[in-house]
């Protein structure tokens, strides 16, 4: 499961189910959950530092916080 299908059909919005999403992603990946939320930190504000990543998220709102998610996994794969 990615990340945007888990935030997407999650029926909480918010903290909780942002949070909840990237724990479960790490966890399926084998991940610490420091790096996907990272990595989701530096493709919503282009920087390693910022608010929390569920702040960030509302205040960017819903559609361009996935928007830019995608974005950054686009340009991810086009390195490959």
């Amino acid at each position: 499961m990615t990340l945007e299908y888990l935030i997407t059909y999650s029926v909480d919005f918010g903290k909780p189910r942002i949070i909840q999403a990237i724990q479960m992603v790490a966890e399926s990946r084998k991940l610490k959950f420091g790096q996907v939320a990272q990595t989701l930190r530096v493709a919503l504000t282009g920087n390693a530092t910022s608010p929390p990543i569920n702040v960030v998220w509302d205040l960017i709102g819903e559609q361009r916080a996935l928007l830019r998610m995608n974005r950054a996994v686009e340009l991810k794969m086009e390195e490959y």
